[in-house]
């Protein structure tokens, strides 16, 4: 097992410890998503910024447990992008639900979001999840 793969998550203090990801900082990634989500929402903000906030906070918890779970050798690389994907989705949906938010719309929001994070979160920890 690489050192990559030894790296422990400490969720609580939001920092992947070892490796590349010692100084990587989870809540940089919520706030740059949460940032995104409400430029490209725009005056729905007001009525659906609570959920997209959620979501993003939701997306970077499931990306933190997935983290662990690969490095715990509980799944692999492609399993954990799978599963990133689908909580991409579900992000999605959820955002398509708010009132006034074509599926279009929130599709276009949530890329955005994660694309921005994208190079931060796939550098930093050396696998594609993003």
């Amino acid at each position: 097992m690489c050192s990559r793969e030894m790296a422990i998550m400490t969720v609580g203090a939001n920092v992947y410890s070892g490796g590349a990801m010692s100084d990587f900082d989870i809540q940089a990634v919520v706030d740059s998503m949460t940032a995104t989500l409400k430029e490209r929402l725009g005056d729905l903000w007001e009525s659906a910024g609570t959920f997209a906030a959620a979501e993003a906070r939701k997306f970077t918890q499931s990306m933190q447990e997935v983290m662990e779970w690969k490095v715990q050798g509980q799944i692999d690389e492609d399993m954990a992008y799978s599963l990133m994907r689908l909580h991409r989705r579900s992000m999605k949906m959820v955002l398509a639900a708010a009132k006034g938010i074509s599926l279009a719309m929130a599709e276009k929001a949530v890329d955005d979001a994660v694309d921005g994070v994208k190079g931060m979160v796939n550098g930093a920890i050396g696998f594609r999840l993003v």
